[in-house]
């Protein structure tokens, strides 16, 4: 994209200043100032008044929509994401299916690890997810069924948003609880389902604001709990987990209950949490050394990152818009000098005669 921009901009450069010159080539220059000069005159300040509309009409439509990217660009970064992105820090540990191969041998290795996070220096919680917020715009998207819905509703039931989560998780990233309780210690395997849903979820499925204690199913492929009931036992704020855009269905369960492998963490900090990242390492290597970390982000500039692209967009849009007006200003200023000398009776008795014949006798 670059060297096509460069490309074009070189052609259009060189078209420019090549029609000019081809023209005062195929012209003789004191006739064109004699006696063809006036209609010149009058042909090039008709073009230049239309050149100069043009470019006034240009820079009206690029500043407006300068303006427009820009406040879609303030309004994402006025967004409530619904958690606090301050000081918490998020990384993935991938673990090999070979030493890890379902959910309960990486539920042994975050019960291991994050009592020993918990107890360092500068950390206030941790906390495990199966996909953190703004990981990436893909996620679990999980159809359910609602208890005493009709079929025909059941068949419209928009996709959610699943995601499992270890006790203390809104506690450490402090999305709001607004009834019920969270997942907690209690809602292990072999337990009775337990469910947290978002408030959208609640006003989606549950519009007389009765949520607590709802029961709803869904598939977990390979999990004792799969179409089983689980019953709604707390209800959170939205949380904007794909994109900043537009919060979705969030259905959280506990990750004992879960059949898929939980591996990512948050951990909220007291300081800066770039500080803690490699004892953090030192303690994943002390449970098993061969385990990496990966994925090591700070929430708040994973915020950052989501606004660099409309960030980026409104600045392009504003610097060209800056630019056409000031060449239709330009333009504009140069019409309106060639209209006047072309009113002014004076101007143009001097700027239009002949130059005076020189008698040699």
């Amino acid at each position: 994209m670059l060297a096509f921009a460069l490309l074009i901009t070189c052609a259009a450069t060189a078209i420019c200043a090549i029609a000019p010159t081809l023209q005062a080539w195929s012209r003789e220059a004191l006739p064109a100032l004699q006696g063809s000069g006036r209609a010149v005159a009058h042909d090039g300040g008709a073009i230049g008044r239309a050149l100069a509309a043009s470019e006034i009409a240009l820079a009206v439509v690029l500043m407006a929509a300068a303006m427009l990217v820009t406040r879609t660009f303030l309004n994402l970064r006025a967004i409530d994401v619904g958690f606090n992105t301050e000081r918490v820090l998020a990384f993935d540990v991938p673990q090999p299916a070979n030493r890890y191969p379902d959910a309960k041998a990486s539920l042994a290795f975050a019960d291991r690890l994050l009592p020993r996070i918990a107890t360092l220096p500068g950390v206030r919680r941790a906390s495990s997810v199966l996909l953190r917020p703004l990981w990436s715009v893909a996620g679990m998207d999980w159809p359910v069924t609602i208890e005493g819905q009709p079929a025909a509703d059941e068949a419209q039931n928009p996709l959610t948003n699943l995601e499992a989560i270890s006790p203390g998780y809104f506690d450490t990233l402090e999305i709001p609880l607004l009834e019920g309780r969270a997942i907690a210690d209690s809602d292990r395997d072999g337990q009775a389902g337990a469910a947290v849903v978002s408030r959208s979820f609640a006003k989606r499925f549950w519009p007389d604001g009765r949520a607590l204690g709802r029961r709803l199913k869904f598939p977990l492929p390979g999990s004792p709990y799969s179409g089983q009931w689980f019953t709604v036992v707390g209800v959170v704020g939205d949380a904007r987990y794909r994109e900043l855009r537009r919060s979705r269905l969030d259905l959280y369960i506990s990750a004992a209950q879960c059949p898929y492998p939980v591996h990512q963490f948050v951990v909220r900090t007291a300081g800066s949490p770039e500080t803690i990242v490699g004892t953090i390492r030192s303690e994943v290597r002390a449970i098993d050394p061969a385990l990496p970390l990966d994925d090591v982000v700070v929430l708040s500039e994973a915020v950052q990152q989501q606004l660099a692209n409309p960030r980026v967009t409104a600045a392009t849009f504003a610097a060209f818009a800056a630019a056409a007006t000031a060449l239709a200003a330009l333009r504009s200023r140069h019409a309106g000098r060639v209209a006047r000398a072309d009113a002014d009776p004076r101007a143009r008795a001097s700027g239009w005669r002949s130059a005076p014949r020189h008698d040699k006798s």
